[in-house]
């Protein structure tokens, strides 16, 4: 960085003559020097550094001057360090101080101020107000999850005039999510695009109809009538020029251009046929279909429309950027753009450093922040989640089938690109390897919440059917306060009752009050599972649950976890569910005794051969029991003679330490699955202790019965 600085410095001394010091710069001779030292309003700077009024400015003021400038810097935004302390970067960033409190519409207008006035735009208030409220309509869309208002700013912290009205633009035309063009993009838009092919370049855009337009494609590559997959970025450059036209000189354009060209993912060849089904089989409110509307997709077909939709919305490889500088080069050669060749390399650095900002949160030193920012994607990938009142757990589970499958596509060294040693080699490294770090603990987090999902599904699909989320959740995010509630009663277990493989981090996130994404129910899941049993259950977890699928699931579950869960969602549910999760529960108790056949139930299990003792505190803790349990207790004598059981405290399957305790219903455990064959647990009498005969189920009383 300081390197570069030293060749400019030096090169002015050796070619001029004068009376000052070694490597120090007039003020002329540093105002012509500005833009190769990346400088705006450099009399401004000058006079700021040259305090003892000299008239000159010394290599080592200058680099001191920028030291001292430079903001702390966080990896996680993706930013290489030359560009992101540039002095127009420093500019940009005073300018936005105290704005981060204030509502996005005005940080909009705000922040597109500031960087139209350090670039010398002449703008006006209206113009100004234009843009953003075109921006704002656009990211605001309640579909947009990843591709949203925050991602703005997450890109461009740190960044220079140049990439923050790029990022301002760069998302907000997005055919694959929006399913089309808004009234508002189609006015801003018209002629660019054919009318009956959305994917289409109009066959007559030529640079005499219009110049700007043309410039675009001249940069992107593309020519008259070509077919376009994605077109999405082209889309949002053909809309930065023309709402900005009145603002900057081309030459500024083609620089945002640039900037926006570079976040676009790979260019494909599009398939008319499938493209066509796909975007009109997602229609959205609000927004007219570009298509004729045809018959929505087979039930069977949604999984691969969500998942061709995931690969268009995702990067899965860095773009090269030498295509990108050709058409630049291109472009100054067209359109008279006047950059020379090292003002155009210095161009692509920069529309480099914009690409890696976009993938800013996949390398963020923050990994819960990485997670919570990938999970935006659900409702992108998965179009049964945009209509949050209405999806169901079938819908969400669906959802993080799909996150699965695109996180599993991303390569961690192809998201990040470099040009001409921007960012350097050590930077690159630095992002990718994060990158790994966030993409593994994503997948991981995912999994398991497959896995939760998983089971709700199953018990669902056997007990009646598919549900609406907000049936079990009535608050957003719904997903999140549908385990909140099923999960209200479940234990937290202390990190030396986790699972032997469970990861303490992992498990943190799930049972954290400081992350958006606390969940109960996957949090005790992983904590008494671990990765391996994980793993088992995973293997029957897919999309869509059909019955033998959900048989087979629940049968991979240990029972305990399996019966606390399914008591978590029988409470939520109430009477609706109540007698068939209860049925369903003693059917799988019936299964997994017969299929011991003289093993104990903890070896069917895979459950590990000692057991803990159960303290005092522990048996002080009341079990769950359902309505009709309850009912019945209070109107028939013998079962009211029935002490509570003893909760039982359950071993984590892959380790001997003992995990929280869980409440179990009375008859939850047969004495067949008893896992002490010495002791088989009598119904004793809440009097005096001794056995009871009759129609009441063998409670456990203090053997060591393994649940977990």
């Amino acid at each position: 960085f300081f390197n570069n600085y030293w060749h400019i410095f030096d090169g002015i001394d050796q070619s001029s003559t004068r009376s000052g010091p070694e490597l120090a710069l007039t003020k002329d001779q540093f105002i012509a020097a500005a833009e190769d030292l990346e400088v705006l309003s450099p009399d401004m700077i000058f006079d700021d550094m040259d305090l003892n009024m000299t008239g000159f400015m010394s290599f080592q003021d200058y680099c001191c001057f920028m030291a001292m400038q430079t903001n702390e810097r966080k990896l996680s935004s993706g930013a290489s360090f030359r560009m992101s302390n540039a002095a127009s970067s420093k500019l940009l960033s005073t300018a936005r101080l105290g704005t981060q409190e204030k509502p996005y519409i005005v940080r909009f207008i705000l922040d597109l101020q500031s960087s139209l006035d350090i670039l010398g735009a002449n703008s006006t208030d209206a113009e100004v107000e234009a843009c953003a409220f075109f921006i704002h309509h656009h990211l605001a869309n309640e579909y947009r999850g990843f591709h949203s208002t925050d991602r703005v700013f997450q890109i461009s912290e740190l960044a220079d005039p140049t990439q923050m009205i790029a990022a301002l633009f760069q998302d907000i035309i997005y055919y694959e999510i929006d399913g089309g063009l808004s009234d508002k993009a189609k006015d801003v838009l018209q002629g660019v695009i054919d009318e009956g092919d959305p994917y289409r370049i109009n066959t007559s855009m030529t640079p005499e109809n219009d110049r700007l337009i043309s410039m675009v494609m001249v940069i992107f590559n593309l020519s008259p009538g070509q077919r376009v997959f994605p077109i999405s970025k082209f889309l949002c450059s053909c809309v930065a020029v023309r709402m900005l036209q009145n603002m900057l000189p081309i030459r500024q354009l083609a620089k945002i251009v640039a900037c926006i060209k570079a976040t676009e993912t790979q260019r494909d060849t599009a398939d008319d046929e499938f493209y066509r089904h796909l975007v009109t089989a997602l229609p959205t409110p609000g927004y007219e279909n570009i298509v004729v509307k045809k018959e929505r997709p087979h039930e069977d077909d949604k999984r691969s429309l969500s998942l061709s939709l995931a690969a268009a919305a995702m990067p899965t490889k860095g773009m090269e950027l030498n295509d990108l500088f050709a058409g630049m080069m291109n472009a100054n050669r067209d359109f008279d753009l006047d950059m020379t060749e090292s003002k155009v390399v210095k161009a692509v650095q920069r529309a480099a450093d914009m690409s890696n900002r976009t993938q800013g949160a996949f390398c963020d030193e923050d990994y819960i922040a990485s997670v919570e920012s990938v999970w935006g994607l659900l409702p992108e990938i998965t179009p049964a989640l945009r209509e949050k009142k209405m999806a169901t757990v079938f819908d969400y589970h669906q959802g993080v089938v799909n996150l699965l499958s695109t996180l599993g596509a991303l390569d961690p060294n192809m998201l990040f690109v470099s040009f001409r040693s921007v960012p350097g080699r050590a930077e690159l490294n630095a992002f990718i390897r994060n990158a790994k770090k966030n993409i593994n603990f994503a997948i991981r987090y995912t999994r398991v919440k497959i896995v939760t999902m998983a089971i709700l599904s199953a018990l669902l699909e056997l007990t009646g059917g598919n549900i609406p989320m907000g049936f079990i959740a009535d608050d957003e995010p719904v997903e999140i306060n549908a385990e909140k509630r099923v999960g209200a009663d479940l234990p937290i277990f202390r990190p030396e009752e986790l699972a032997q493989d469970c990861k303490p981090r992992l498990y943190e996130t799930f049972v954290s009050r400081h992350s958006a994404h606390q969940s109960p129910v996957s949090a005790f899941i992983y904590g008494a599972m671990g990765e391996s049993l994980i793993e088992v259950v995973l293997a029957h977890a897919d999309y869509p649950m059909t019955e033998d699928r959900a048989n087979e699931l629940l049968e991979s579950v240990p029972y305990g976890i399996l019966h606390e869960i399914s008591m978590g969602l029988g409470t939520t549910l109430r009477v609706s569910r109540w007698e068939r999760i209860e049925e369903l529960l003693d059917q799988f108790c019936s299964k997994k005794s017969s299929k011991s056949s003289g093993k104990s139930a903890r070896e069917d299990s895979k459950m590990p051969s000692k057991m803990p003792s159960v303290s005092e505190e522990d048996l002080n803790l009341k079990p769950r029991a359902s309505p009709s349990k309850v009912a019945a207790t209070a109107s028939s004598p013998t079962v009211a003679a029935v002490a509570p059981a003893a909760p039982v405290v359950p071993v984590s399957p892959t380790m001997d330490a003992p995990v929280a305790p869980v409440s179990v219903a009375p008859n939850a455990v047969p004495a067949a699955e008893c896992a002490d064959t010495r002791k088989t647990p009598p119904a004793v009498s809440a009097e005096n202790g001794t056995a009871v005969t009759g129609n009441t189920k063998p409670v456990d009383t203090g053997c060591s019965c393994v649940l977990l």
